[in-house]
């Protein structure tokens, strides 16, 4: 059953992340009931559960909104639900005076050194392929800023990212080149914090990510044919 769910929805595009489990007893070792979409066998079948999500949700957070991050290796507080390291981050408030700040860095395939010749070697000594996956391009361009829109009463902070990482992968492409891993990420970020009195403020924030990989595909059984022999054509083979 687990192998039969995991070949059908493998490479299926969804809004947001997707989790599934199946369990072969109550025992429940692989947490199905924690999972979005959950099976476990039972002496007459199965149990389907449904919105479990279990876990964290993966997001690219923008540097520029916290005024500072706290990580806790021990010691960590009763209302953290599991153990390990802690992070605390703590978004930034605007001030009474508009202030703003933006930061850029920038590398690319020449400010890196070459130092997989010697795994490729090796590789190819027992019949396999190992190109390295180089960076080509990577930069960050990060804006913030915030201020008073209603002296001592009301205010608003807010940042926008965007962050490009460009590397080449352990594949080729149809025409023999080296495949792409292309990342786009867009990060935008706001918050607003009012003031009733002096011990009674409200806070709302928001925070989005728009994040395009555009050699992704989606793989069998789940990607038409037509769609795939013109994916294949234009695009990188799988990786």
């Amino acid at each position: 059953m687990a192998i039969n769910r995991e070949l059908r929805a493998r490479g299926l595009r969804s809004p947001h992340k997707l989790k599934m489990g199946v369990s072969g007893c109550a025992r429940e070792c692989a947490e199905a009931r924690g999972k979005d979409v959950g099976v476990i066998a039972t002496a007459d079948g199965w149990n389907l559960y449904v919105g479990g999500n279990g876990g964290a949700t993966m997001m690219y957070y923008d540097q520029g909104m916290f005024e500072e991050v706290n990580y806790m290796t021990s010691a960590v507080p009763a209302e953290v639900m599991a153990g390990g390291v802690s992070i605390n981050m703590v978004t930034k408030d605007g001030g009474n005076v508009w202030r703003g700040q933006a930061r850029y860095s920038f590398a690319n395939d020449t400010l890196q050194s070459v130092n997989h010749l010697d795994a490729a070697a090796a590789a190819a000594k027992v019949g396999n392929t190992f190109l390295g996956n180089p960076t080509l391009k990577t930069y960050d361009f990060n804006l913030a800023g915030g201020g008073a829109i209603v002296k001592n009463r009301v205010w608003v902070n807010g940042t926008v990212r965007k962050w490009v990482v460009n590397k080449l992968v352990n594949a080729r492409n149809l025409d023999g080149s080296q495949a792409l891993d292309d990342n786009d990420l867009k990060n935008y970020s706001g918050k607003l914090v009012a003031s009733f009195t002096s011990n009674n403020k409200v806070t709302g924030s928001f925070l989005t990510n728009d994040t395009i990989r555009g050699q992704r595909r989606d793989t069998p059984p789940n990607l038409d044919h037509t769609i795939a022999h013109r994916w294949h054509t234009n695009h990188a083979t799988p990786f």
